[in-house]
Formats: structure tokens, sequence, C-alpha cells
């Protein structure tokens, strides 16, 4: 990896993002910016670190005005939902299986993207000690700040990639390096010790329960903890412990429990209501977020109010970008705790929605939902959500299927001009993964009641049936867990993969959907019918490094194996 020192273009974005604000009327051009001037001064340096939070904000293949970050879209990468569209480039990924270092679809800048993100950290560290002039205790808060966005930008960076180059300074504009990529093991070891670090004596706020208002959005240490316990969950997973070395499972539960402990002691605690979650911000359950609305918080950089208008159906002004699998409807299971397959389960398709989880209807919009003061219609022949729509038809799923989870009803999609568009949060971290994290650690480890406790207070939260499932079968039923619970949060896709069976689960799988006609007398007859096959071949365990930074290299970096 070559790396050169250009000041970066953080330094100028983050004052134009705040336009002719009286308070900076007095700061130097933006052409005449130094380290002296941004880091010596409390007000540039505040700005400053705002951009760094901007390292949030990694994007795919978006140029133009889909502000959404690729991350809301590894949902269609694996088997929770088909992209209707290729605005984010996941086509030549699962539908034709052409993903390599020239062809990277999504992943056209995340590389770049992140590093870019890492530099604009390296130069704050390289140059903090300059700020002799401010208060103390606010450049220690900052420092963690900036500490964990680097680590959470190499966390990001080893669960698409795996072992990276660890790059800490921003070297001379004289010097040119080429670096090489580090372990897996040297990125988790990394990361841990910058958490750690922040751990011995945290500036930061302790959680968005017990902060100022003014705060919420901005990184705590209950984010610090939630992220070291992840970080080893990921590295004790096979995908990156193929020998499963059982002290990896060690720490990956101590570290999830001390997780856990410090939230729930620190005001954090399951939201009640499932349904409301993902769209009440900042309540009870969050513990790291990013906001959609930038007007939210004071964090530069918020998304556009587009998530609605993706998100929902024709008939309600939206263009049904992700359609939700057969798959991943027939995961939720009955009110007694069966999988519709169970022949005991009294399952019928042609009433799929009645004895429930409740969570699929808090999740999923299907035929007959109530929205938006209508029913959703996606039979045949003329409903208004169906491809003969009189409006929109070109927008109907191909499932039948369309997301719930994060809309809210009274948003008017393509609203992008009010707070009115898309207020909803992206949930980096809360309360119910670290739970079912924690149960994860448990379940290698052996210890199958202190997994299924944590599992069972998930479910309990949905009014589902506690488990009692051991082994092999309790493993299964706790996957199947997360895959319900945490649908569309961004896991799905890096569970299959970090568990190393994503290419068992989907290459040359079929995208299934379902059918209704609709008779003239009314009456509605269901069937199953196959839509896409997505491709998942063992090479897409890692994504590839882009070809021009291998070039660039001169072959220093290795490219991942199967490219």
């Amino acid at each position: 990896m070559k790396i050169k020192n250009i000041i970066p273009i953080l330094l100028i974005s983050v004052f134009l993002a705040v336009g002719c604000s009286k308070d900076l009327l007095d700061i130097k051009p933006v052409d005449k910016f130094t380290e002296a001037n941004v880091f010596t001064d409390a007000k540039t340096l505040e700005i400053y670190v705002n951009g760094c939070y901007k390292g949030f904000y990694t994007f795919g293949a978006v140029g133009w005005w889909f502000s959404l970050p690729l991350e809301n879209f590894t949902s269609p990468l694996s088997d929770e939902n088909y992209a209707k569209f290729d605005f984010w480039g996941t086509w030549v990924i699962n539908h034709n299986g052409a993903l390599d270092p020239s062809n990277l679809g999504c992943y056209q800048w995340k590389w770049g993207s992140l590093y870019a993100s890492v530099k604009n950290c390296n130069l704050f560290m390289d140059n903090i000690a300059l700020a002799k002039n401010v208060a103390p205790l606010l450049v220690g808060r900052y420092t963690d700040e900036v500490r964990f966005i680097r680590a959470y930008l190499y966390f990001d960076l080893l669960r698409y990639w795996g072992g990276v180059p660890i790059v800490k300074t921003v070297p001379s504009l004289d010097k040119y390096e080429v670096i090489a990529r580090n372990t897996s093991d040297e990125v988790v070891a990394f990361i841990v010790s910058e958490l750690d670090e922040i751990l011995k004596d945290p500036k930061l706020p302790s959680s968005l329960q017990t902060c100022d208002d003014s705060y919420k959005g901005r990184i705590t240490t209950a984010a610090v903890h939630a992220l070291k316990a992840k970080t080893l969950l990921f590295a004790a997973s096979p995908l990156f412990n193929p020998s499963n070395d059982r002290t990896k499972w060690d720490k990956a539960a101590t570290a999830g429990k001390a997780a856990i402990d410090f939230a729930l002691a620190n005001g954090h605690q399951l939201f009640a209501d499932y349904g409301k979650l993902f769209t009440t911000p900042f309540n009870s359950e969050e513990i790291c977020v990013r906001s959609y609305w930038s007007g939210i918080s004071d964090i530069p950089g918020g998304m556009s109010g587009g998530l609605d208008t993706y998100l929902n159906s024709p008939s309600n002004g939206g263009w049904t970008s992700l359609c939700p699998t057969q798959d991943m409807v027939e995961s939720y299971e009955t009110l007694d705790g069966k999988k519709v397959s169970d022949p005991t389960s009294g399952y019928k398709l042609e009433k799929f929605w009645e004895n429930r989880d409740p969570r699929l209807a808090q999740s999923i919009l299907f035929d007959g939902s109530q929205w938006k003061g209508h029913q959703i219609e996606t039979f045949l022949p003329g409903g208004i959500d169906s491809n003969e729509a009189a409006v929109g038809g070109w927008n109907y799923s191909i499932t039948g299927y369309f997301v719930k989870k994060f809309l809210k009803e009274d948003v008017v999609p393509g609203d992008y001009d009010s707070k009115k568009g898309s207020p909803q949060h992206n949930i980096i971290f809360r309360l119910a993964e670290l739970y079912l994290n924690y149960a994860e650690t448990q379940l290698e480890l052996g210890n199958d009641a202190e997994a299924r406790k944590y599992i069972n207070l998930v479910r309990a939260r949905s009014s589902m049936p506690a488990i009692a499932d051991a082994g092999t079968a309790l493993k299964e039923r706790y996957r199947n867990e997360r895959k319900v619970e945490l649908f569309m949060e961004n896991e799905r896709y890096h569970d299959l993969r970090r568990w190393d069976i994503a290419t068992i689960k989907m290459d040359n799988k079929p995208i299934r959907g379902i059918e209704i006609r609709k008779a003239v007398n009314g009456t509605k007859t269901y069937s199953i019918a196959n839509r896409q096959i997505i491709m998942f071949p063992e090479k897409y365990r890692f994504v590839p490094i882009p070809k021009d930074e291998i070039d660039r290299s001169n072959k220093v970096l290795i490219q991942n194996p199967g490219y």
C-alpha cells in the first residue's frame, strides 16, 4: 500500500459543511490550513474531530445522490433480501459471480475510503500534542473518540479483507513507503490494544443513557466495550480461527460479558417494543448509532431522507429497492417456537402470516398488511403493489415482500428537505446484539445453559417461548434467532462468512418469492416460485484487494485467495 502525506480534503470539507457560522468568521482561509491552525484552536479542533466521524459513512459504488452507506446494503449479498435494482453494485457479485480485483461492484471505493478515513485519524493522533491551549479534558475526549473511530475502521477492513496493512502515522511528504499486509491476528491485536488504551482511563461519557443530550450520537465507553467484544468474536469465529483455538473464545467471552455488564450498569436495557425500536431515536437499547438525518445530532454527514423512498412499496411512493426473500420469511417461527417446516406447527402457506413470531409483521410487509392507511396488495391481477400497479408498477417486489423494519409510517417518501425524511438511526451496536454475541461464545465453550439464558432474554422481549435445546440443535436455533432478531442490521452477510458457511448456504441457490392470484370471486391462491439464482463461490469468503492497489505496491500486497 502506497502512503502519501496529503493534507486531507477533510480539512476543507468540514469547514464548508458548517457554512458561514458567526463563530467561525475569524478562521483563516481554507487554502492556508496548517497543523498549527487546526490543532491549536479549540473550535477548529472540534470541527476536525466531527469530520473524523464521517469515517463511519463508508460508501460502496454510490457515486451520486444515493447517500446510504454500503453497510445497509450487505443484506442483498446474503439470503435476507433481493436487490431489485443495481444502484449499489451488488449484482456483479451475487448475480454473476464476477467479483474480481478489477470489477469490485459495491466494493469499488470501500478500500480507498476506509484508508482515507484512517489517514484523517492518523493526522489527528500525530498532531494532537499541539493542542496545548485546549482544555485537557476535551483533548482527552477527542483523542478517545478518534482512537475508537480508527479502531472501528480497522475492524471494518478486517471483516471484509482479513489481514490488511496497519498504518498508524502519516509519513512525511518526501517519504515513499510500501506497506505489506499484516495478519488478521495482528489487526485484531491492534484494534484491541487501541480500545484497551481508551478503557484504561476513559474520558468519554459512559453511555448514551447517561450523557447530556448535546453529546448523543457520539462515542461512549459502552461503545468501546461493544467494539472490543465484537472484534474478539470475529477473531474466534471459524473464518479467522480455523483451528478453533479455545483461548480466542475465552477472550471473546470475557469481553462480551464485560460489555453487557457495563451497558446494564450505565442505563441500557432492552427496549420493550421491538416494532418501535428502530424508529425511536436514542432509546434505551441503542449503544452506538449513526444518524440518517444530519440534524438529529451535531455530527455532520448524516444520511439523506431517502431511506423511506428506497424501501417503501409502490402504493406508498417507494422504490422497493430491497425485497425480503421467502427464505427470510420462513425463518420466523410459529408463536409456539416451531419451524414452519415442522408438520406439527399448523403452518399453511395460504395463511402464512397467522400464528407467527411477532417480529415477522414488525419487520416485513406483505399482501394484506395494513400500512399508511391501506392494505398492501401484491396479488395479480391488479394489485396496487404488483407489477400491474397503475402507479409505480416498475418497482414492485420481485419476491412479493417489502421491508418494514426501520420505516416510519408518517414519513412521506421523497421528502428530502425536512426532518420528516428518514430520521431513523443506523444502529451500530445495541444491547440485544451484545446478548447474542455473548451467547455465541458460551455455545462454543460448551456452556449451553448460559447461552440459552441470553438467547431467551432476547426472545422474551418478543413474547417468544424459551428454548431448551442443547449442543448442535442449540447452535442451529441460535443462528436462526440471530438471523431474525438482526434482520437488515448488517449482520447476516458477515455472520455467514465468519461462520464459513456462506458458500454452502448461498452458492448456486435460488432466491424464492411468493405468488398470489386473486380470482373474480375474491379467492386467493398462493404458490412459491424461484426468482433468481445467486452466486457465492468459495473465494468470496474475503473481498479482493483492488487491482490498482496491488499494482502500485509492486506486488508487495498479496491478493486474497482465488482472485
